[in-house]
């Protein structure tokens, strides 16, 4: 069980590998399909309104807002009905990243005076490694493996005989006396309780004898 458990966390972490990045980072930020993406959006978190913005060849580019460090859902059509994006202390956490997350995007920051500051970032959403991939397959063959043994090693005790009902298949001549002897052992004591019960009988018809005397 602690093999099947140990391989299970293996294939989950190979499966999931966490990314961080920031905006105005000089490097476009490299993430892969279904890796956790961190992204560092500011530091002071209360000082600004945030509104984060998804550039595209489309006439209408989806943005999300973040006020009072929350995200507002009802102006955040760039990750709407995506409960695996949140916004923590001024990092936006994508847990899943899927391959619409690659992009463009503008990081606009409002201060309470109305001051705004632009901030850029690119992200490239790849295909998993391969050797991810290779080491994932592998993790599965094992616990496969595994379950196959385990089936066949209880399967295996369960059909092997105990001891006693090895020694009752395998020496019947042993039984057979073992039998003959209880039965002659239940004889003897039936016949000596015959013998005792018989000795009342005898000792009444002794009386009757003795007191019928001929005359």
């Amino acid at each position: 069980m602690m093999l099947i458990f140990g391989l299970m966390l293996l294939l989950q972490t190979a499966s999931c590998v966490e990314r961080n990045c920031r905006f105005n980072q000089s490097d476009p930020c490299n993430t892969a399909l279904g890796d956790k993406l961190k992204l560092e959006m500011v530091q002071e978190t209360g000082k600004y309104n945030l509104t984060i913005k998804k550039t595209n060849s489309l006439l209408y580019d989806p943005v999300c807002r973040i006020k009072n460090d929350k995200i507002r859902v009802s102006e955040c059509d760039l990750y709407n009905q995506r409960s695996e994006v949140r916004y923590i202390n001024g990092i936006l956490i994508i847990t899943n990243v899927i391959r619409e997350d690659s992009g463009n995007y503008i990081l606009i920051l409002v201060s309470s005076d109305g001051t705004e500051l632009h901030k850029y970032l690119q992200v490239n959403v790849e295909a998993p490694s391969v050797i991810l991939i290779i080491l994932g397959c592998f993790a599965v063959i094992l616990i496969v493996l595994a379950a196959i043994a385990f089936y066949v090693y209880k399967k295996k005790n369960h059909l092997k005989p105990t001891p006693n009902e090895e020694s009752a298949t395998t020496d019947p001549q042993t039984n057979k006396n073992v039998k003959k002897e209880q039965e002659l052992h239940y004889g003897e004591v039936t016949f000596a309780n015959r013998k005792v019960e018989q000795q009342p009988s005898k000792s009444k018809e002794e009386c009757v004898y003795a007191q019928v005397q001929p005359r």
